[in-house]
């Protein structure tokens, strides 16, 4: 395998030394019991949690993996791809952005989605070659299968390497946000991603 270097985003904040969410109201949902603490279910720490899986998997598959997010704090986008930019600049290597979140809609959606700039075909070919691997997946585990999309995100857009954003599930829909507090569910999930990265990579 030639060496690519992964740059990897964890989307939104965590949770901060003094045990405090550091994101905004709208990255997190109240149910009535489970998940993050008294009900709470927080995207940026479910989205930490993935990522730290998909860069032990990854790193023992020969990827180098950089992290471009803070453990805790919401940094800006800026200063993430700002981040990632600078560190293929710098590497002169071949770089693939990973952006992972998880999507809320009022309860009443759900299912996995994976986006790329539309002007980006590399992006496309590694978002299908994901989502190829990733869709068997969602089918066994009863989810929806949302496919490959364009979007004007910003780490879509002011990135310098190709870039794909993941929408794991819906956080604030019950049976999503279980599946993403589900071992089982989360391993194999990063393994399909990692392996449509592979595919991609050749």
């Amino acid at each position: 395998m030639k060496q690519t270097i992964l740059l990897i985003d964890a989307g939104h904040g965590g949770i901060d030394k003094s045990g405090n969410y550091t994101t905004a109201p709208t990255k997190q949902h109240k149910y009535s019991s489970g998940f993050h603490g008294e009900g709470w279910f927080y995207e940026g720490v479910s989205n930490r949690r993935i990522a730290a899986e998909f860069i032990a998997q990854a790193s023992r598959m020969g990827f180098l993996c950089v992290p471009v997010y803070h453990p805790s704090k919401d940094t800006s986008l800026n200063t993430r791809t700002s981040a990632a930019n600078y560190i293929a600049e710098t590497l002169d290597a071949e770089c693939i952005y990973i952006s992972f979140h998880s999507d809320a809609f009022n309860g009443t959606a759900r299912g996995w989605t994976i986006f790329h700039h539309p002007n980006s075909n590399a992006g496309n070919k590694i978002a299908s070659s994901v989502w190829r691997e990733v869709s068997p997946l969602l089918n066994e585990f009863g989810t929806s299968d949302r496919g490959v999309r364009t979007a004007n995100f910003h780490v879509l857009t002011y990135t310098s390497m190709p870039a794909i954003l993941i929408e794991n599930l819906f956080f604030d829909y019950q049976k999503d946000a279980e599946l993403l507090q589900d071992a089982t569910f989360c391993v194999n999930l990063c393994n399909r991603i990692l392996r449509g990265i592979e595919k991609y990579v050749g």
